[in-house]
């Protein structure tokens, strides 16, 4: 078993383990050599099961408190326990049926005699830890590798029959029990941001489990097929068509399934579309076969509704569909009952291939479901909390770390307390090498930050020369570990931000912006307070983001992903724009910060 601990949990196999693989005995059942993962509420539940299939083995999704024999009849070969956002201390702590551990083996006890404890400082962002790569779970990789660490509680005491495996300074971030095959991560292999996640993955499945790789997309296609066929029978299907991959892809699979006059497509022009969006949507529609109505006639009770989300839309607006106890992160996401068993954005392209659409649909860019209307940032006053100076007074120390370190102060040692020594030397470095100021901005934008929804602060970054993307890059992953109210940091273009602005320009849903997927702030900069010269501008912030399947993700860094200038050409193009105050990049990988700012 292979247990990953909760976001606020160190679960391992004391409580609530977060992600946990065993190997069970078939006996018969339909998911015979599967693997079945018991969810807990995490957001990156549903990756783990991505994953799981990106490797051509079948998985099933199940309520954290199924009990073991139900998995036993089953026949699932591996027991994969997700995490969640609930605290082993939180009185609403999930249940489950400590049977689990069990399965094919020689009882053991429900809590093996570890503990955990609730730390004062979180761990989130991706940290290098040190491995023991002579486990079984961690064969093939260095002694030191990069993971995404997203926790408050951590191990204090290791069961009996355990040994530590991972760690992440003192902090313990692994434990095996190898005879047991029981394992147990504080970090996430799951996800990109953990380098080698996949690599400990395969060695779990297929070392570990013996799972075998043959589940494949056909076989998901043929599936989801008999599916719909069984549950809509001779009834109609209505699809929400907003035009992206997710949605053409259902509508072709229901088309595929159903007679074409089952199938009801529906595109609603909101005024907030990129450019030729409902034309493309209508070439779209004509291809698929399926033609245009003006009135629809539907009689509701006898009408299916079909929704093309993808999973992590629901999973981030905690749908009982994708996950029973997931955290609400978004909240622009529609979820309903639906026909659909499509997964992740990159199944549901290759599906879509399957399904023979063209490759410019197939490949199209995701799209919020507002449309641009998310990427207004909306405020009719300031965002200023009570902690909102002692958070600009831990900026400063940061980015001027090497000078504040020469001043013994209360808010240095909490500093310091956030970080290694080798982060502080890098630091040091850093701040003696480069001018650089981080300051609040008066707008709150939503974030992740373990399993739960955050919204918060905005850290600003400026500088007196040309940016240093890597510097910047170290401070994007540092300050929201140190600072838990801020979960986005972008970088201020221009000149060095002398004074920052410390209310906003009124902005409300009237206000249309580009196409470019950039964000519009109402933050206006380089007023002279002196003057008292009302907020009237407005900033952008350009958001470059690379991830496969929009659960977690890293920004673009000009000069390497992306040439910087292009990044600077942008810039000034959009500084051209009368009312435009300051152009900003956004550093912040997922998590903290989410794809959309809203």
């Amino acid at each position: 078993m292979y247990v990953r601990g909760h976001d606020s949990v160190c679960g391992y196999v004391f409580l609530l383990p977060q992600l946990g693989i065993s190997s069970v005995e078939p006996q018969n059942g339909s998911c015979e050599g599967a693997v079945v993962i018991l969810d807990a509420g995490a957001q990156y539940g549903k990756v783990i099961d991505r994953r799981i299939r990106e490797l051509f083995v079948r998985s099933e999704i199940l309520p954290l408190e199924t009990p073991a024999f139900a998995i036993r009849e089953q026949g699932f070969r591996a027991i994969i326990i997700s995490g969640g956002p609930n605290s082993v201390y939180a009185e609403d702590a999930p249940w489950f049926d400590p049977a689990i551990f069990t399965i094919g083996k020689p009882m053991m006890n429900k809590v093996f005699g570890g503990t955990v404890h609730r730390k004062s400082v979180r761990e989130d962002g991706v940290f290098n830890i040190g491995l023991d790569n002579t486990c079984s779970l961690f064969r093939g990789l260095q002694k030191e590798e990069l993971v995404l660490l997203t926790h408050g509680d951590s191990v204090d005491k290791v069961a009996d029959g355990f040994k530590v495996v991972a760690q992440s300074g003192s902090i313990i971030a692994g434990i095996a029990n190898e005879q047991k095959k029981l394992y147990g991560t504080q970090f996430h292999p799951e996800v990109d941001l953990t380098e080698r996640g996949t690599e400990i993955l395969r060695n779990f499945l297929f070392e570990i489990a013996g799972c075998t790789s043959n589940f494949t997309v056909q076989n998901r296609q043929q599936s989801c097929i008999t599916e719909i066929q069984e549950k809509v029978g001779k009834s109609k299907v209505l699809v929400l068509l907003s035009g992206g991959v997710d949605s053409t892809v259902c509508t072709a699979l229901l088309n595929k399934a159903l007679n074409q006059e089952q199938v009801i497509a529906v595109h609603i022009d909101n005024g907030f579309m990129r450019k030729r969006e409902s034309q493309s949507v209508e070439e779209a529609l004509t291809k698929l076969g399926i033609n245009l109505k003006g009135e629809m006639n539907l009689k509701p009770e006898e009408v299916f509704l079909a929704q093309g989300t993808l999973r992590p839309d629901l999973i981030e607006s905690a749908s009982h569909l994708a996950s029973g106890k997931a955290e609400v992160i978004k909240t622009h996401h529609n979820d309903t009952e639906l026909i659909r068993k499509l997964r992740d954005e990159d199944e549901v392209r290759a599906l879509g291939r399957e399904l023979g659409l063209p490759e410019d649909i197939v490949c199209r860019h995701p799209f919020p479901g507002p449309g641009l209307a998310i990427r207004v940032i909306c405020a009719d006053e300031p965002y200023i909390c009570k902690d909102f100076a002692e958070t600009n007074n831990i900026l400063k120390i940061i980015t001027d770390f090497s000078a504040m370190v020469k001043k013994p102060h209360t808010l240095l040692q909490r500093v310091k307390s956030c970080i290694s020594d080798e982060e502080e030397e890098k630091l040091l470095q850093i701040t003696s090498l480069h001018s650089l100021n981080a300051f609040l901005l008066p707008i709150k934008t939503v974030g992740v930050q373990g399993d739960c929804r955050s919204y918060s602060y905005v850290c600003g970054v400026s500088s007196k020369e040309a940016p240093h993307w890597e510097s910047l890059m170290f401070l994007a992953r540092l300050i929201p570990r140190m600072c838990h109210t801020i979960n986005r940091v972008v970088y201020v273009f221009g000149s060095h931000v002398k004074e920052p602005p410390t209310d906003i320009t009124p902005t409300f849903l009237t206000t249309g912006i580009s196409q470019m997927p950039v964000i519009l702030t109402p933050l206006h900069f380089d007023r002279d307070s002196s003057q008292r010269q009302p907020s009237c501008r407005r900033s952008v912030v350009v958001r470059t983001f690379i991830t496969r399947d929009f659960m977690t993700g890293i920004p673009a860094t000009p000069g390497n992903h992306i040439p910087e200038e292009v990044v600077l050409k942008m810039v000034n193009e959009i500084k051209k724009i009368p009312g435009i105050s300051r152009v900003m990049f956004d550093l912040t990988s997922k998590p903290p910060g989410t794809t959309e700012w809203e």
